[in-house]
This record gives C-alpha cells, sequence and structure tokens, in this order.
C-alpha cells in the first residue's frame, strides 16, 4: 500500500514536534497508521531536518520488524491495541520530569487542559476539567521489557491515552492524528505545569 499522504504528514509533523521540544537529538517519534501499514520515522536520524529515505514502512502482521525503529514492535501494538490511527513518542522535558516522579501514576486535577484528554476512546465523551487525570508511569528498559510493561498497563488502564516511561518520556495515541497531536499538547502542558509548580 502506497502511504503517500502519511508521508508527507509524518515529515511535515515530525520538525513541528521538532520545535515543541518533544524529538531533539534524533529521538521521540510519530507513527502513522493506514489499515495494516505503519509509517515513522527511522531511529537517531535528524528529527528537524527529516527526508523521504528517513522513513520506514511496516506491517502490523508482519512478525519481523525493521531494525532501524527499535520500538516498531511497541508502535504496533499501541496502535493496534487502541485502535489508534496516529502514535507519539515524546522525549520533552515535561514528559521526562513528570516520569521521575517515586510513584506509579502522574496524578493532577481541577486543570482546564485535561478536558482535552478523552475517556479511552472519544467517542466515550472526554474528562472535564474538574476531573482527575491519571497517567501510568513504567520503568524504562529494554526495548523487550517496555513492550512487556505497556501491554500490562494497556490492560490495567483501559482508559489511558498516554503513558510516562521513567527517565525517558511519554508515548501517547489518538484514534485521528490530529487527536494524537492535540492531547499530547494537554499532556504536555500538564506535565510541565505540575513539574514547575512542585518545584517552586
Amino acid at each position: 500500500m502506497s502511504l503517500g499522504k502519511e508521508k508527507q504528514l509524518v515529515l511535515e509533523m515530525i520538525p513541528h514536534f521538532y520545535k515543541q521540544g518533544w524529538m531533539k537529538f534524533g529521538s521521540g517519534n510519530f507513527c502513522l497508521r493506514n489499515g495494516d501499514q505503519i509509517l515513522c520515522a527511522k531511529d537517531r536520524v535528524q528529527r528537524d531536518m527529516l527526508q523521504e529515505g528517513d522513513l520506514v514502512q511496516f506491517s502490523l502482521s508482519d512478525s519481523s520488524k525493521p531494525n532501524d525503529v527499535e520500538w516498531s514492535k511497541i508502535f504496533a501494538y499501541v496502535l493496534e491495541k487502541r485502535d489508534a490511527v496516529a502514535c507519539i513518542l515524546s522525549t520533552s522535558l515535561a514528559a521526562l520530569g513528570a516520569s521521575l516522579y517515586n510513584e506509579k501514576e502522574f496524578h493532577t486535577r481541577a486543570k482546564e487542559m485535561i478536558k482535552g484528554i478523552p475517556k479511552g476512546h472519544p467517542s466515550n465523551g472526554y474528562l472535564c476539567c474538574f476531573d482527575s487525570l491519571k497517567v501510568p508511569i513504567i520503568q524504562n528498559d529494554t526495548a523487550e521489557c517496555v513492550f512487556k510493561s505497556i501491554k500490562q498497563t494497556l490492560e490495567e488502564y483501559p482508559e489511558t491515552n498516554a503513558i510516562l516511561i521513567r527517565g525517558y518520556g511519554a508515548i501517547g495515541w489518538g484514534s485521528t492524528w490530529e487527536k494524537s497531536k492535540t492531547q499530547m499538547e494537554c499532556y504536555d502542558y500538564l506535565f510541565e505545569l505540575d513539574y514547575k509548580m512542585k518545584n517552586l
């Protein structure tokens, strides 16, 4: 399957996310799914100067994932398990800071941007700005260990749309690429706000 539109979108959005501080130093990723096919950037390529040759396409159903995307198995699982169209792996300072809390979850409540987060799938509605938001935190490890932790966490937190990885950042997903972007913007805002308030 040709993913022409998806290629153009990935080439446009990853440099944008780089400018947001989400994908510095060749880290982080933006994955798009169309049916059985997934498109994302290779590891350790310049996110601010991304070219078509820096992208890789692979299949959900293919057990052999590309060697130049270490988390390809994780991306495929999250997209399929959550029936998502897009996935963002962010290594922003805000996400990194929130991931370092000595707790199992990031927790915040009564903040305006909470209302940008759906209750699992958007078809279930969105949280209210007066609600509590919990984001699970897992340990960073090898890709295979992180994969196992994410599998378990998705079972334990059926309504979450993001997971913090301790000392690394956050992974989030959405039912459209637009929703994945706006949800991660809300998460990042809440992570940064909470981290700054705790360190005043």
